[in-house]
């Protein structure tokens, strides 16, 4: 059993019971739902209780925040202290707003301020949504004190709402200001007329920390020298000299003008938008599996952002504003490349309307953070050099993005002089993922599993950073082969992921998919079967999510399903898969690792397929990007190299296949490089062999015989891939075949043929040609019986994918060549 405190909330049927009183419990229980913040209480669950007369009485359990009233919590604070409270307040209205969520009720008692000083949002229960039809409910029963008039006289409500009520709160925590300029940002807020408030709390929030920050309120434009004033206390030592303060009042001599039309045209900016997004995501307040599918399908985020092109292509500040929209939604999805692309887009919109430099550094930084998710840490790091008024989070960003780029001393030196205790939840768990991999690349795995663990709990209750710390964690763990460790990590983040549904549970799946797929790469002993039913589920449940996820993410989930299928040896189902996802993905694909998993990938499935020039291509191109990523003289080349060869040699080209030997880098220069080219000359030796074995010729099978003796791989390692038909016991038992006495190659085949455990579709290409080759050789060896077993075999496995590469079929037809020479051989073939 489990136990946490929690708040039961019974809201009032508002016009009795009945249908119109549950409809708008489940209108109020959605928009909670819909709220994923850290100063907002959680929605835990809701329901509706029937009591013995058959009345339905609702509840909802959200999460319990122990802390003070505002109005108590800021009794013993200074005005510094205060305002910075409120200004968080106001930003996480702001982010309410973003939702399309309204509170209506805002007021001390509904803001609870914990023993750390963090102010808790509660109570959204006359909640209503931006520019949305919901339920009919009548006149919410706010407070009047903090309800615009609009509010009370049942007026058109939109986010001026909670702004006048922000203004009320501000006020009291002012308490009787005598700064002229804190007047006018409270008359402004508390205005009667909504187009003469603040345009949004955001905006209200900043003219706050303007203040704060001793610059001119908007509110109140300042005289000449009572800014000048404001500019000597912000920077004194830069307006010493007289000259440069004279020069100054003279450039200040201008008034500001036209500051009531502004304010006009900034209200009508947010209407606008306010509109534009309320149409956007009109199916907000619904799961996306709700969602009535568009003409076309046309995704609806990605509609999004081609209109706001459209519609907005003269308001540059309108543009930045949706812009940060939609990309805080495609990021909360995990859709990173997509991410990136509306946050450039952002940021030249700011830069467009020379907007202030807090919020084009702002923006910036949230263009730094898509780059790193997109594995683009070099595009990251410019964006991240230190700056004057930087917070702690900005250092950890720059920590990350070293950590990506293998700059292990520089990221272990940064970290190192960040404060013992950092005031951010997300903060602290990035320091414990980061001293991880620190200590994984190190060589100190148990280490670095145990930050990865402590991560999660860093994030003081945040379950959504807590979930981000799990993910990279499990992603972490299934790269180093470590499933247990993966999925005792990704377990919890999941749960909470989808729990919260919508663009979260988008984020889930993706995840989810991503790392099962990193598990059977690395974690052999997991079984196929569990492991493609897990990104099946996966797959199934985004689908079902409906048209708002983007079909890059859906080409993502369906990429490594097609890789898993192609290992198992399925490829009329795996190629196209991987295809897709390749089109959808390479061209936002900018990291080498990335790039050189890609093209081989997509050259694994041009290959099976028998496209042996688009393979050639791509597996060129992964040679380059490994190149690209400084590890042109590493082990894993031996890899590319094999791919080359390998796939010159299934095209008939063996004499292309043994330049490309010749011309890989020599052993000598990865050792001079500080690696052991151990496993390196392993890995080209036997691919020489396998070239060498594939030309038919005895003699060059014999030497083939003599480069494959070197190592034992038993026949169910490792999947179908080159690493099977390069394996030495294969090879082996091949060569022997080939020579003028085939029995003893015979013998090693049966053996090899009979061990072989490997899970594999019943109609993989490998294993058609493995019974292909064994087959050819009982037939030289005189077995015929064996021979036309092993040949009905490979025969029933190419007619059942019958799209593969020719070369898969290369040892049947030239058994049926060599038994039709006799008229008995054909029919004992035949039978």
């Amino acid at each position: 059993m489990f136990e946490r405190q929690v708040a039961l909330k019974l809201p009032r049927a508002r016009l009795g019971d009945g249908d119109v009183a549950r409809e708008a419990f489940r209108h109020e229980t959605g928009l909670v739902a819909r709220l994923e913040h850290p100063r907002i209480a959680r929605l835990y669950d809701a329901g509706l209780h029937i009591d013995p007369d058959g009345r339905s009485h609702p509840y909802l359990a959200m999460a319990y925040v122990e802390g003070l009233p505002l109005d108590k919590a800021a009794a013993g604070l200074t005005l510094v202290a205060r305002l910075r409270l409120f200004v968080t307040i106001a930003r996480t209205v702001a982010y309410a707003h973003s939702r399309l969520v309204l509170h209506r009720d805002l007021k001390p008692a509904n803001v609870l301020v914990d023993a750390e000083g963090r102010p808790h949002l509660l109570d959204f229960g006359i909640a209503a949504v931006l520019g949305a039809v919901g339920p009919a409910l009548p006149p919410p029963a706010c407070t009047p004190r903090y309800a615009a008039p609009e509010l009370l006289e049942g007026g058109e409500l939109s986010v001026q709402v909670d702004v006048y009520a922000l203004g009320v709160m501000l006020a009291e925590l002012v308490d009787d200001p005598g700064d002229a300029d804190l007047a006018a940002v409270i008359a402004r807020a508390r205005a009667a007329d909504p187009a003469q408030r603040y345009a949004s709390a955001d905006v209200l929030a900043d003219e706050v920390e303007r203040w704060l920050r001793h610059e001119p309120v908007q509110a109140c434009p300042p005289p000449p020298l009572r800014r000048l004033g404001l500019a000597l206390r912000r920077r004194w030592r830069l307006w010493l000299p007289a000259g440069v303060a004279l020069a100054v009042v003279g450039a200040l001599g201008v008034q500001l003008v036209g500051q009531r039309q502004r304010t006009a045209q900034a209200a009508a900016r947010e209407q606008v938008a306010t509109t534009f997004v309320a149409e956007m995501f009109r199916f907000g307040a619904e799961p996306l599996a709700r969602q009535p599918r568009g003409e076309g399908q046309v995704p609806l985020l990605e509609r999004g952002a081609r209109l706001i092109e459209q519609r907005f292509a003269g308001d540059p500040a309108q543009q930045a504003r949706l812009y940060r929209v939609l990309g805080d939604a495609y990021e909360t999805m995990g859709a990173a490349p997509l991410t990136v692309n509306l946050r450039e887009r952002e940021l030249a919109s700011l830069r467009t309307q020379a907007a202030p430099e807090a919020d084009v550094r702002a923006a910036g930084l949230r263009l730094a953070r898509a780059l790193l998710d997109a594995g683009r840490p070099d595009d990251a790091l410019p964006t991240l050099a230190p700056r004057r008024g930087d917070d702690d989070g900005v250092a950890m960003l720059r920590a990350r993005a070293l950590v990506d780029l293998g700059r292990m001393d520089e990221a272990e030196a940064l970290l190192a002089r960040l404060p013992p205790e950092l005031a951010d939840g997300g903060d602290r768990a990035w320091r414990r993922l980061l001293r991880g991999e620190l200590l994984n690349r190190r060589g100190r795995e148990a280490e670095a599993i145990a930050e990865f663990r402590a991560a999660a709990a860093e994030t003081g209750g945040d379950a959504l950073a807590a979930a981000e710390a799990g993910l990279r964690g499990a992603r972490w763990a299934a790269q180093q082969g470590r499933h247990h460790d993966s999925l005792s990590l990704l377990a919890p983040a999941l749960e909470t992921l989808r729990a919260r549904g919508g663009l979260y549970a988008v984020r889930a799946e993706v995840a989810a998919a991503n790392v099962w797929s990193a598990m059977y790469a690395t974690a052999l002993s997991l079984p196929f079967e569990r492991v493609r039913a897990e990104v099946e589920a996966c797959l199934r449940r985004l689908q079902a999510l409906g048209d708002g996820v983007p079909p890059l993410l859906l080409a993502q989930v369906q990429g490594h399903l097609g890789h898993l299928l192609l290992s198992w040896g399925d490829v009329e189902q795996g190629a196209p898969l991987v295809e897709a996802d390749d089109a959808q993905r390479l061209p936002l694909l900018h990291r080498p690792v990335e790039l050189t998993i890609a093209h081989g990938r997509a050259g694994h499935a041009a290959q099976d397929q028998g496209h042996h020039e688009v393979a050639a291509r791509r597996f060129a191109l992964r040679r380059q990007a490994r190149i690209a990523a400084g590890k042109g003289l590493h082990p894993l080349v031996a890899g590319d190299v094999r791919m080359q060869a390998l796939n010159a040699s299934m095209a008939g080209d063996q004499a292309g296949a043994l330049r490309l030997l010749d011309e890989a880098p020599a052993p000598a220069a990865l050792r001079a490089a500080g690696h052991d080219p151990s496993w390196y000359e392993e890995v080209l030796r036997e691919t020489r062999a396998r070239v060498l074995i594939d030309s038919g010729d005895p003699a060059r099978a014999r030497q083939a015989l003599a480069l494959a003796t070197r190592r034992e791989v038993k026949p169910q390692d490792g999947m179908l891939t080159a690493g099977f038909i390069t394996g030495a016991e294969l090879l082996r038992a091949e060569g022997q075949c080939l020579q003028p006495d085939a029995r003893a190659g015979l013998a090693r085949m049966r053996a090899f043929v009979a061990a072989l455990s490997l899970p594999h579709h019943p109609a993989a290409p490998q294993i058609a040609r493995l019974h292909g080759v064994a087959a050819l050789c009982a037939w030289r060896a005189g077995d015929r019986e064996q021979s036309a077993r092993w040949a009905a075999l490979a025969r029933a496995a190419l007619t059942a994918q019958p799209g593969v590469s020719p070369y898969y079929g290369a040892p049947l037809r030239q058994l049926e060549a060599e038994a039709c020479r006799s008229q008995t051989g054909c029919l004992v073939m035949r039978k």
